[in-house]
């Protein structure tokens, strides 16, 4: 195919996700492309990076219960059949970018290896840098929709309950973080978010996603607040999670300035920790290979002045203070972290109870999952959407990689609980 000139699209995620967020590369055909590009199937290649996502989903409801736990149903000509019904409803837009296309025959030659041969493990070093690049290549051009943004103002604190003016403070602070980094937006948010927010919010009340809390206001109800249904919180996570990369550079950040338990800090004080965090979060989110911590803390830290949440000293260079209205959106901001903190906590809840190879990766899962139940019904965690098939995967990846893999790893366990809590109490305090 290459010989001939076609275009190949590659799905590098390998499957639809459950989540709503980007999953790691698989590198399986990016390798098979290399072997053939190497082989003189062609002269150069061109990767594309490309972003699709839907204001609703029709299988949402399928995705939900895989999340949780369920099998995934074998697709059959009866589903095709009640396809004519699902048309039959509104899903809103499907959003397509294009991002820039990265030449092989480029990145080949900024690493100095044009016209040499390739050993093996430089190969897969060099598919593993494509498959980092293309996704956060697709990360920048994740369009923010009216539905993501207001899923994540309104899970973000844990609150049951929320006011129109807690919600509208906090979309307020969320547009601000898209307009510094020039997230792509949807239109009906380029446009005028508000009356965009108020059509989602009446999308989500009418599927009883959300209700209204009313209050008496002389003889009559004001729809002051809302009420997240409890059992419909893991969807409005789904949405929440379509746009939820450009909420990470802002979330580490606001965890490593609350870490610092002090208002008045320097940038430079900020780098060990978000290092920190991302190091804890990379089976969640690919890390920027063209750009080290210092810059993406530098670059939000003036996001963070011009949004009135950090002001510079007047004297002392790279220093600044917090403000009162700041320090409640760096809650907010960290608190789009907090099911991640919550589901790798459970995760070891797991490995603590259980010796090392003592089950297989299915039925670790479905233990992970009755484990996360049992302790929010506890009152040990918060979170609802924190019980999720997609973060325990995650989760065990990351342990397995530092050597957490049952109750013989009694001490690493403790270490790691010990730092999840520290953070989560950064937020819930």
């Amino acid at each position: 195919m290459l010989k001939e000139g076609y275009n190949i699209a590659v799905y590098i995620e390998g499957t639809r996700s459950r989540s709503g967020k980007l999953l790691q590369p698989q590198l399986g055909m990016l390798s098979i492309l290399l072997h053939a590009f190497f082989e003189g199937a062609c002269k150069d290649m061109l990767f594309v990076p490309v972003f699709i996502a839907y204001d609703r989903i029709p299988d949402e409801g399928s995705y939900l219960h895989e999340i949780s736990g369920g099998k995934k149903s074998a697709e059959s000509f009866r589903q095709m059949l009640k396809a004519k019904r699902i048309l039959k409803d509104r899903y809103g837009k499907v959003h397509l970018n294009f991002g820039r296309p990265l030449g092989l025959n480029d990145m080949l030659a900024e690493q100095g290896l044009t016209g040499t041969v390739l050993s093996a493990k430089q190969q897969n070093t060099l598919c593993r840098d494509i498959g980092d690049q293309m996704m956060n290549a697709i990360d920048r051009q994740t369009v923010v929709t009216p539905q993501s943004l207001v899923a994540g103002a309104l899970l973000s604190g844990g609150r049951e309950i929320i006011s129109r003016k807690e919600l509208t403070f906090r979309i307020e602070a969320s547009m601000n973080q898209f307009y510094a980094q020039g997230s792509c937006l949807a239109e009906t948010l380029a446009d005028g978010h508000q009356s965009a927010v108020e059509n989602a919010l009446y999308h989500y009340r009418g599927r009883k996603f959300i209700q209204w809390v009313d209050a008496k206001a002389k003889d009559q109800a004001r729809h002051n607040a809302w009420r997240i249904v409890e059992n419909r919180r893991n969807a409005l996570d789904y949405y929440k999670n379509i746009s939820i990369c450009h909420f990470v550079p802002p979330a580490f950040t606001a965890l490593a300035i609350l870490e610092k338990d002090a208002f008045q800090l320097s940038s430079a004080d900020l780098h060990v920790t978000y290092r920190r965090l991302q190091d804890l979060f990379c089976e969640e989110f690919i890390p920027d290979p063209n750009h080290p911590p210092a810059y993406t803390v530098r670059k939000t830290v003036k996001a963070f002045i011009d949004d009135a949440i950090l002001v510079p000293h007047p004297v002392m260079p790279d220093t600044y203070n917090i403000s009162s209205e700041g320090y409640r959106k760096l809650v907010f901001f960290a608190g789009y972290i907090e099911p991640f903190l919550e589901s790798y906590r459970t995760a070891l809840v797991y490995f603590a109870k259980n010796r090392r190879n003592h089950h297989h990766k299915a039925k670790m899962l479905k233990k992970m999952l009755a484990i996360g139940n049992r302790m929010i019904r506890q009152g040990e965690i918060r979170l609802k959407e924190s019980i999720s098939k997609a973060n325990y995967n995650n989760a065990i990846g990351f342990f397995a990689k530092n050597g957490v893999r049952g109750s013989e790893d009694e001490e690493m366990v403790r270490q790691w609980n010990d730092t999840l809590v520290h953070f989560q109490n950064l937020i819930s305090r």
